[in-house]
């Protein structure tokens, strides 16, 4: 026999096990609700008619009643018990046949210790039973008095919690909490305040003034007030801060623009750094060899991937700066190890391609851009459609440009290897889908899951670690079976992990949820990884080498960028008007849209793989 479980916080929700089960009458799910939160208590029917039918004759009402009790007990049937008691006059809920979530709220509640507020907020997922109106004007009354008595209910456990938390814990749980409390109530004035000051220890002085005037706005639009002079003294010294302390870098950034624009000086020194290396390698070693090194390569890649996320959760826990401050010293230790590594160029190397930088750059940022702005002001908006139209001017600009240049950034006859075209088409949807299920998964895991950053982070170790204990091994398969086969596997099993990930709902065992998904999208992305990048730099000449890394590094990138912005569009259309404060459930749904995305994306890399790779010998350019 199964247990089902009742969740009534952010909308109805019926489960037996894992699986959601339909109660789509909506006087049914109101009935169900009224006897969980009236649990305990024996429901009249006269009460229950007048309820939910008053407005009708009594006969029918009665009869309504006995086909809504009967729908909701074969919802129940497999249960430890019959779920719903009819006896005589009486209606109840057994409370050993089902979990509710109010139920366990209340409970957690008077239990009062730390660990059961903090396990009590958790489950309090948004407004009691959300979304659902019954056209009833007795059971709309009774149902608002007990959203608002719920719901103050939560606002104190916030409160009590934010308290505890502001003496000891990461200020980011504090800032996730404090949040929280605003959302129940915007016009808790010191509340706002105390968001600003967690900004401000946090180094997040321009949000903590945009606290301010989401202060101002709550207080005039609601009450007609200005806020007190505690809190405008505040602000204003939270101004001159501001105005006295420069920002050159990231850790240091003092508003959202001087963080993009360090964030650019990062993105060009990524662009000098990862094709050189690789490029050093593709000149160190023989094709027969390199394979094994790539794979090395990409294992201690692997190893620093695993520990950013990791060690970024914890850290972004005390401050976000602080994730960007840890580059400095390994900028360092990378210094001192590059006066030892051996020189590699092209002596036929020209100079930059200066002209088709710039192309390239405005053809993706425009079209970019305009995919994601798309969503907010629409497709019909001056913005979007000049952003849109610079994109594709810029990369039909490019390519025309790169046809005729003297020394193309991206040499075209580069593509004259079926191998190369192929493996690069394979990055372009293998690492489209990658990157937007990594992109949105940890906001499923803190939001809706109710992860912390650390523990959202550690959630993929197991991808790294797969990826590292594998990846010399991957590298030899190209050298044993050549790039098709693994080519062909290696996504196929990327598409099951990616799959898995959209399976789970709300709550429930990492082990059991998302584990499964992450462990098998790692064993996919670990037999491809290796042989992709070594079938890229045995497609082209050693002198070639630093362009060949180069142009994948940009096509995953590229791919990275597009793949967001389109399944972006994607989620948003689930979202619908749920698109500024979406429900759990509506996320849920809008991920699982994603990770099928994500599916049909590795599916057409295995298709790549099976039109262009390993059917005809490599060309050397």
């Amino acid at each position: 026999m199964t247990q089902l479980s009742l969740q009534l916080f952010g909308g109805f929700q019926l489960r037996r096990d894992a699986r959601r089960l339909a109660v789509p009458a909506r006087k049914a799910q109101a009935l169900l609700a009224y006897l969980a939160l009236s649990a305990g208590r024996l429901g009249r029917r006269d009460t229950l008619t007048a309820l939910l039918w008053g407005g009708v004759p009594d006969r029918q009402a009665r009869q309504s009643l006995r086909q809504t009790v009967s729908r909701l007990r074969k919802v129940f049937r497999g249960a430890r018990s019959p779920g719903l008691v009819v006896e005589g006059e009486t209606v109840s809920l057994d409370p050993t046949a089902i979990d509710i979530d109010v139920v366990a709220f209340e409970r957690l509640l008077r239990k009062g210790t730390p660990a059961a507020l903090e396990e009590a907020v958790a489950l309090y997922r948004g407004p009691l039973l959300e979304g659902l109106h019954v056209a009833e004007a007795p059971f709309e009354e009774w149902f608002r008095t007990e959203r608002e008595r719920v719901a103050e209910l939560a606002r104190e456990a916030l409160v009590k919690l934010l308290r505890r938390q502001l003496g000891r814990g990461p200020i980011e749980t504090a800032v996730h909490t404090a949040a929280r409390l605003l959302a129940l109530d915007p016009l808790q004035e010191t509340v706002h305040r105390t968001l600003m000051r967690l900004y401000v220890r946090q180094g997040r002085r321009a949000a903590a003034l945009r606290q301010y005037q989401v202060c101002v706005e709550a207080l005039r639009k609601e009450l007609g007030i200005e806020p007190d002079p505690q809190t405008q003294r505040l602000y204003r010294e939270i101004l001159q801060r501001q105005a006295r302390q420069p920002a050159g870098t990231p850790a240091v950034a003092q508003s959202t623009s001087t963080l993009i624009a360090a964030r650019c000086v990062q993105g060009a020194g990524g662009a000098l750094l990862v094709p050189g290396a690789l490029a050093l390698i593709s000149a160190s070693f023989e094709p027969s060899g390199r394979g094994r090194a790539i794979g090395t390569w990409s294992g201690f890649s692997g190893v620093t991937t695993a520990i950013g996320p990791l060690l970024g959760g914890w850290l972004v826990g005390h401050s976000w700066r602080w994730a960007f401050f840890l580059n400095v010293p390994l900028a360092a230790i990378v210094l001192a190890l590059v006066t030892k590594v051996p020189e590699s160029r092209n002596p036929d190397a020209r100079g930059l391609d200066v002209a088709g930088s710039v192309l390239v750059t405005l053809g993706l940022g425009g079209i970019v851009f305009g995919l994601i702005e798309s969503s907010r002001r629409g497709w019909g908006d001056p913005a979007v459609l000049v952003a849109l139209a610079v994109g594709v001017v810029g990369l039909v600009s490019f390519v025309i440009v790169e046809r005729r240049a003297a020394s193309p950034m991206l040499p075209l006859s580069l593509f004259r290897s079926a191998d190369f075209t192929g493996a690069n088409m394979l990055t372009l949807f293998l690492y489209g889908a990658l990157s937007c299920v990594f992109f949105f998964l940890p906001l499923n895991l803190i939001q809706v899951q109710g992860y912390s950053p650390l523990q959202a982070g550690a959630s993929l170790l197991p991808f790294i670690v797969i990826l590292f204990v594998l990846s010399r091994w991957s590298g030899g398969l190209v050298e044993r079976f050549g790039p098709r086969r693994p080519l062909l596997i290696g996504p196929a099993v990327a598409a099951v992990g990616f799959f898995l990930l959209g399976l789970p709902g709300i709550g429930g065992s990492y082990w059991t949820t998302f584990f499964p998904g992450i462990f098998v999208l790692g064993l996919g992305m670990a037999v491809s990884i290796a042989p992709l990048t070594t079938t890229v730099m045995n497609a082209v000449g050693e002198r070639n080498a630093g362009i060949a890394s180069g142009v994948n590094n940009a096509v995953s990138r590229a791919a990275g960028l597009l793949s967001i912005a389109i399944l972006g569009l994607l989620l948003s259309s689930v979202l619908g008007k749920e698109l500024e404060h979406p429900s759990p459930d509506a996320f849920v749904a809008g991920f699982r849209a994603i990770a099928l995305a994500s599916v049909a994306l590795a599916l057409v890399s295995v298709l790549c793989t099976w039109i262009w790779i390993g059917k005809r010998p490599v060309t050397s350019s």
